[in-house]
C-alpha cells in the first residue's frame, strides 16, 4: 500500500484506499466471478497522480477489470461518493441474485438427471427378464431344430443378443452416472466365461467367423463374472459392427502367474493414433467409424468396470 505523501491529505487518501478495497471486496464476495471495480471519478482529487497511478496498478494486480478513472471537480466528489457506492451495491445484488439463480437451475437440473437415471434403471429392469424368457425359450427350441430352421434361429438368437448388450449397456450408463457400480467377486474359470460368450455372439447376419485360442487348462481369476461377461461382449459387439462382412473375429486368452488377458481381434479398418485414447470418451466417435451406426457408448461403457475391477 503505497505512503501518502507530506503535501496530500493524509486522512482522506487512506480513506480513499480503504474504500477501493472495501468496494472490491464487496463485489467478489458477491460473486466469484464478477471482478469488475469502478474507480470512479470522486478518486481523482483525493489521490495524488501517483496515488492514481497506484490505484490502476494495484487493481489490475488484484485481478481487477479497470473500467475507468476520470478527473472532476472536487465539488461533485460527494455526489459521486454516493452514485458508486450505490451502483457498486446495485451489482453486487444482481450478480448474487444471478448466482442464485444460476445454483437453483443447477440443483433443478441435477434432479431431472436423477429421475431419468432412475426411470431409464426401472424400465432396463423391466425389459431384462422378458428378453431373458424369450432367449432361453429360443436356445431350448434350437436345441432340437434341424439344419434350415437352426439358420433362422441362431439370427434371431443374436439379434436377442444384441438387444441384451444394448439393455445391460443402458443400466451400466445409469450406474457409472450414479456411482452406485457393485462388484460381486469371486473364482471364474476366464476361459470358460470367454468361450460362453463367443458362443452368444455367433449367428450374426454379417456371417462373421468367431474363433477362439485360450489356455487348454482352466484359467481361473478372482473377479466379477456379470461386469466381466459384460466387457467381453461389448468388444466383440464393436468388432463385429466395424469389421467387413464374412470376415474372422478372434479372440485370444493369454495368461501369467499373476494376469490374464483378453484380446479381441478383427479385420477391420483400425483405430487412428489420435483417437486411441478418446475413444474411451462418453460419445465420442473415432473419425473412420461415423458411417456406422452408434452413439458413441459401447468403449465408455466398457472401461469402467475394467477399471472398477483392477484392470486396464
Amino acid at each position: 500500500m503505497p505512503t501518502a505523501s507530506s503535501s496530500g491529505q493524509p486522512g482522506r487518501r487512506l480513506a480513499a484506499w480503504a474504500l477501493i478495497f472495501a468496494l472490491a471486496h464487496l463485489v467478489h464476495v458477491a460473486s466469484s466471478t464478477v471482478r469488475t471495480l469502478w474507480l470512479v471519478a470522486a478518486l481523482a482529487p483525493l489521490l495524488g497522480r501517483s496515488g492514481r497511478r497506484a490505484a490502476l496498478s494495484a487493481a489490475a494486480a488484484a485481478g481487477l477489470l479497470v473500467l475507468g478513472l476520470a478527473r472532476v471537480p472536487r465539488r461533485l466528489g460527494t455526489a459521486l461518493w454516493a452514485t458508486s457506492a450505490a451502483a457498486l451495491a446495485w451489482l453486487a445484488t444482481a450478480a448474487r441474485a444471478r448466482e442464485s439463480a444460476s445454483e437453483a437451475a443447477l440443483r433443478q437440473a441435477e434432479q431431472r438427471l436423477r429421475e431419468h437415471e432412475a426411470y431409464l434403471l426401472g424400465a432396463s429392469h423391466e425389459l431384462r427378464s422378458p428378453l431373458s424368457k424369450a432367449t432361453m425359450v429360443l436356445e431350448y427350441l434350437l436345441s432340437s431344430a434341424d439344419e434350415a430352421n437352426r439358420a433362422i434361429g441362431q439370427a434371431a438368437l443374436f439379434e436377442l443378443h444384441r438387444l441384451m448388450v444394448t439393455l445391460e449397456n443402458m443400466l451400466e450408463l445409469a450406474r457409472i452416472r450414479s456411482g452406485h457400480m457393485a462388484v460381486n467377486r469371486h473364482e471364474v474359470d476366464v476361459v470358460d466365461l470367454v468361450r460362453q460368450r463367443v458362443h452368444a455372439a455367433e449367428g450374426d447376419e454379417a456371417g462373421h467367423v468367431l474363433a477362439l485360442d485360450s489356455p487348454a487348462e482352466p484359467t481361473t481369476l478372482r473377479t466379477d463374472p456379470a461386469r466381466l461377461a459384460q466387457v467381453i461382449d461389448n468388444l466383440l459387439s464393436n468388432a463385429i459392427k466395424y469389421s467387413p462382412e464374412e470376415t474372422e473375429v478372434r479372440v485370444r486368452v493369454a495368461a501369467t502367474p499373476s494376469t490374464v488377458t483378453i484380446a479381441v481381434c478383427d479385420r477391420g479398418q483400425g483405430i487412428a493414433p489420435e483417437d486411441r485414447e478418446r475413444i474411451f470418451e462418453q460419445y465420442y466417435r473415432a473419425s473412420n467409424g461415423r458411417q456406422v451406426s452408434g452413439v458413441g457408448l459401447g468403449l465408455f461403457i466398457t472401461r469402467a468396470p475394467v477399471t472398477v475391477l483392477g484392470g486396464r
